[in-house]
């Protein structure tokens, strides 16, 4: 597993109560290391990870903002999955099949809640992608 550990990768700002895409911050070189860690940034299975399960309009707007902003950067999807308590297919097999998983930051205790719940820590130990967190 690659990990990634970063505050924010940009992707958004709420101008009017509007979300206005960005591309990533890349001062750090994150999206250059990223690109170069990955074979190829087109057709990426990607799974995003809510911060608040049962919040399904919050995660919705943050999803959205993670995917503009790596569409900006020249990301292309395959497939991109987000996983909250709609989801209803088997989250291993997805976290598989991913090339990213992208954990949302949030509140912290609300977070580690649903991780336990789904396993996560469990079907990492058998993930060989990259993680964003």
């Amino acid at each position: 597993m690659v990990l990634y550990l970063t505050s924010t990768i940009g992707g958004y700002q709420k101008i009017n109560g509007e979300a206005i895409y960005t591309k990533m911050n890349n001062d750090n070189h994150f999206v250059d290391n990223l690109k170069a860690e990955l074979k190829s940034i087109e057709n990426i299975n990607f799974t995003f990870f809510c911060s608040s399960p049962d919040k399904y309009e919050k995660t919705d707007m943050y999803s959205m903002a993670v995917k503009k902003s790596f569409e900006l950067d020249g990301f292309t999807f395959n497939k991109f999955n987000v996983i909250d308590y709609r989801f209803n297919q088997n989250i291993e097999d997805v976290v598989n099949d991913s090339d990213i998983v992208f954990l949302c930051g949030g509140h912290v205790f609300t977070q580690n809640t649903f991780f336990d719940d789904v396993e996560l820590k469990d079907i990492f130990s058998r993930y060989n992608g990259i993680v964003i967190g």
